[in-house]
């Protein structure tokens, strides 16, 4: 199988900057390419393959930005260090656009540090996501020519710029609809099929994508940075955002500055 050019300089410059093993997938779920630092693919454990794909499975189930799995150690390190579980993680390649495919790193341990498995825990999972999809997006607005993935059909492009347009308000699926002179439902079932999810679901990974910018350059209040994004409410903003993020939104902008920096 041929690899896209993009998906090699995303693992391989994920591994650099993490330590962490990575394997491309695409929309389906088939292994495409994997680095281990300088290992290939046939180099990695066979029992490890279950749980990759459980984590892809449980990302594509939920629609959030990433999904973790364990499964359990069954290899003790060299150090003797008590270890029961190993963890894998799989993220979109662009979360607004998942028919390009899915990342997914491991095995890393969350609870103690050992020599034979990096140390990540989980209050680094969302940096590390959006550390991934930095990587991810640089080279693909770098690839050129007939190997680059379809955008999507005109009237959705027409409806996710029409929201990033209006992301301090709600704006609903009836009134992009309107905007773009369809129908409700034509939009509805298009918008899921170019993408894989509902007209909901993207919008607030949208207003996520937003807040998040907010909630690390600025200091605004979180109320203030739920309504510039476009959410009706405090308390609705945070349950999405810990949902999505699996932290709170004041605990991302604690954790941001200093995790942020790690990976500068």
């Amino acid at each position: 199988m041929k690899v896209n050019r993009y998906i090699e300089k995303t693992l391989a410059d994920f591994n650099a900057c993490t330590g962490l093993a990575i394997g491309g997938f695409d929309h389906s779920g088939n292994c495409v390419e994997v680095c281990v630092g300088m290992k290939t693919q046939c180099e990695c454990r066979f029992q490890w393959v279950p749980a990759v794909h459980q984590a892809i499975e449980l990302l594509q189930l939920t629609k959030d930005l990433y999904a973790t799995v364990s499964c359990p150690a069954e290899y003790p390190p060299a150090d003797d260090v008590q270890l029961n579980e190993l963890f894998f993680t799989a993220v979109y390649a662009d979360p607004n656009m998942p028919s390009l495919g899915v990342f997914a790193f491991g095995p890393y341990v969350k609870e103690v540090s050992c020599a034979e498995y990096p140390f990540k825990p989980e209050s680094a999972l969302p940096f590390l996501t959006d550390l991934l999809h930095r990587i991810a997006q640089t080279h693909i607005n770098d690839q050129k020519g007939p190997d680059r993935s379809r955008a999507y059909a005109y009237q959705v492009q027409r409806a996710i710029q029409y929201v990033r347009q209006n992301l301090d308000r709600q704006v609903s699926l009836e009134e992009t609809a309107l905007f773009l002179n369809v129908s409700k439902c034509y939009l509805c079932r298009l918008f899921r099929q170019e993408t894989g999810m509902t007209f909901s679901v993207y919008v607030n990974w949208l207003r996520i994508e937003h807040s998040r910018s907010l909630l690390s350059a600025s200091s605004c209040s979180i109320l203030d940075v739920a309504l510039a994004s476009g959410f009706g409410s405090h308390s609705y903003f945070c349950r999405v955002f810990q949902r999505l993020m699996g932290m709170t939104p004041q605990e991302y902008r604690e954790n941001c500055g200093r995790s942020m920096r790690i990976f500068a």
